[in-house]
């Protein structure tokens, strides 16, 4: 209300205070896409059954189409689900034996790559063990009554 109809302030001062706060509602909304579209939100397996497709068109994150060509029988597909920056669901087929990195750089909240897309799925929550260690690269720690040495050391009255 003030910036409509004046509080005696020069002109320079409410277009500087009015493009500061455009300035930081823009890049927080940036950033926080950046951190938050690796999450996946769902991941899926999918098994061709059919006789090996010659190229099937998939369109991935970035709005690329890519071949999957001859896709051999039983072959494991994933599908992960995340979002983009305007809330829409991007599904990114991959095959987790050949498209799948573990470096995933200096790009926060990101633990694989996947056909070139940073993604991130939290360890505990994947089922098969043998997926884990080949999406991530680790495996998550079980839960067991039994404490390593370091935890021990930690919880230690002496450890001062």
């Amino acid at each position: 209300m003030a910036f409509l109809y004046g509080t005696g302030d020069a002109p320079t001062a409410k277009l500087a205070v009015g493009s500061t706060a455009m300035l930081a509602a823009a890049g927080s909304t940036l950033t926080l896409s950046y951190c938050m579209t690796p999450y996946v939100h769902t991941i899926e397996k999918v098994t061709i059954h059919d006789k090996p497709v010659s190229s099937s068109t998939v369109t991935s994150i970035s709005g690329k189409s890519s071949k999957l060509d001859t896709i051999g029988e039983n072959q494991l597909l994933l599908k992960a689900s995340t979002c983009n920056i305007f809330s829409m669901q991007v599904d990114t087929v991959f095959d987790p034996a050949t498209d799948v990195l573990n470096e995933s750089g200096m790009r926060p909240f990101t633990n694989f790559v996947a056909k070139g897309q940073p993604m991130y799925i939290h360890a505990g929550l994947l089922d098969d063990v043998a997926l884990q260690t080949q999406l991530i690269g680790v495996q998550a720690k079980q839960d067991s009554n039994e404490t390593s040495e370091t935890d021990k050391k930690k919880q230690d009255e002496d450890f001062f």
